[in-house]
């Protein structure tokens, strides 16, 4: 784009769209967005230095601005819609991390999974309860949805998975997770 006195608001020259993979992190799709930016780099300035390119405004009314993010804005609540939950764990690694506490300590979920709707025990099963079985672990999302846990990290320890983390914490059905605050 042409640099003018906004924040990314002058007129484009070429833009590319492309989709974001359900299990994508920040961290994936910089990577991959990092190839397709060189290339269309080249493209623009080939087509800059040719004549070819002309610039187009941008539609102001479409535009929407990221906030910055703090560290606070890692931290989970349990009673969001899983895909929420899920989408903040991807877009939140590696910083500021999704972050929640279990047994009076916080820890990061650095991967996860969407799990299935649990239809008959929506109601007496609250939010932030886990769930733990042979091989995984879910969390009960405020949608009724199970997060399946695939990969987390307690401090001063090396990433796990979810069923090491089961194992080595001696996780029990029905603990639960807690906000940041203390809440659950």
């Amino acid at each position: 784009m042409q640099i003018d006195e906004g924040l990314d608001t002058g007129p484009v020259y070429l833009c590319e769209k492309t989709s974001i993979e359900p299990e994508e992190t920040s961290t994936q799709l910089s990577e991959r967005l990092s190839g397709i930016g060189s290339d269309l780099v080249v493209r623009t300035l080939d087509g800059i230095a040719s004549g070819t390119l002309t610039a187009t405004p941008q539609d102001s009314s479409r535009a929407s601005l990221a906030p910055i993010l703090r560290k606070s804005d890692g931290f989970i609540d349990w009673q969001s819609p899983v895909e929420k939950i899920h989408n903040r764990v991807r877009a939140f690694n590696p910083w500021p991390g999704a972050v929640t506490r279990f047994r009076g300590g916080s820890f990061r979920i650095l991967k996860s999974k969407v799990g299935p709707l649990n239809v008959g025990s929506a109601e007496k099963v609250s939010a932030g309860t886990i769930t733990a079985a042979k091989g995984y672990v879910t969390v009960r999302c405020g949608d009724g949805s199970q997060l399946e846990l695939v990969e987390v990290q307690v401090p001063a320890k090396k990433p796990m998975s979810g069923s090491d983390f089961v194992n080595g914490m001696r996780v029990q059905s029905g603990e639960r997770f807690e906000r940041e605050d203390g809440q659950v």
